[in-house]
């Protein structure tokens, strides 16, 4: 398998596409950036109870409150915050669409999954060797995310972060890695479940909207525990980015993570293993 994976690892290295989306995820992080100081800058032009809509106060009602509420949410933003702010969105998530196309849906598209099977390479190794190079291009681009959204939270707001801050970034970064690798298993899973580019990213996407979505409203709307909430892979990321996350909350997230894996990898496997390829 170590052959394989050195094999694929070249091969993937070689692709434009690869640091296209890595471009891409960098682009779009500096947008969130300056997006997140446009709105700060919005706020601090506002004093209580005035609204974006009317130069003149307002006294009471809802445009009052909602004009608080975003002078308290953005009007002090930080370097720091902003970093948080980004750690917790799911521009990374459509950067791993990219990774298991490039890694594995390829494959399938081209043919040449055949001609590995032809010179004696097993499937098991085939689909564990795609697995642990789509596992260490999410770490990659991972790292890429994180340090850029930190860069670009410092040249946005044109200010430093403090060690212990940067420790607690730090610190969110190791806890989220895990759950963008339950994310790839899954996207890996369906890649070789239906053997297709187009079914693969179709399913892969309309798993992440019913989890990160549709759920959630749900939650919202029926006030189900935080336990359960935490069953969904971007409220993991963004409940992680909270420095006072309780035991059971760990437990939760880490506990439905590694279920989400260990079922992904099975199912994908034993799913490639007995299919005809097309």
């Amino acid at each position: 398998m170590t052959n394989l994976l050195k094999a694929d690892l070249y091969r993937t290295s070689k692709s434009k596409s690869l640091y296209v989306t890595a471009i891409v995820c960098v682009v779009f992080v500096l947008l969130s950036a300056l997006l997140y100081k446009g709105i700060d800058i919005v706020a601090n032009t506002l004093l209580p109870g005035e609204s974006i809509m009317q130069e003149t106060p307002v006294e009471g009602g809802d445009i009052a409150e909602m004009g608080d509420m975003l002078v308290g949410s953005f009007g002090s933003s930080t370097a720091f915050t902003t970093a948080q702010e980004i750690l917790k969105s799911d521009t990374l998530i459509y950067c791993l669409i990219a990774i298991f196309i490039l890694v594995s849906a390829v494959e399938f598209s081209s043919g040449t999954i055949k001609n590995s099977l032809t010179a004696g390479i097993s499937r098991k190794n085939i689909y564990f060797s795609k697995f642990t190079l789509s596992c260490l291009y999410t770490i990659g681009y991972y790292l890429v995310f994180f340090v850029f959204a930190i860069l670009s939270s410092m040249l946005v707001y044109w200010e430093g972060i403090s060690a212990s801050q940067l420790g607690e970034l730090l610190f969110t970064g190791i806890r989220q890695i895990p759950i963008y690798i339950g994310v790839i298993a899954a996207a890996h899973c369906f890649v070789f479940a239906t053997q297709s580019t187009v079914a693969s990213v179709s399913l892969f996407i309309v798993s992440f909207m019913i989890f990160n979505t549709i759920l959630p409203m749900f939650n919202m709307v029926l006030g189900w525990d935080m336990n359960v909430t935490l069953l969904f892979p971007l409220y993991q990321c963004i409940e992680l980015v909270n420095f006072d996350v309780s035991a059971i909350n760990y437990a939760t997230i880490y506990g439905s993570t590694i279920l989400y894996i260990l079922l992904f990898v099975w199912f994908g496997y034993a799913k490639f293993k007995k299919s005809e390829i097309k």
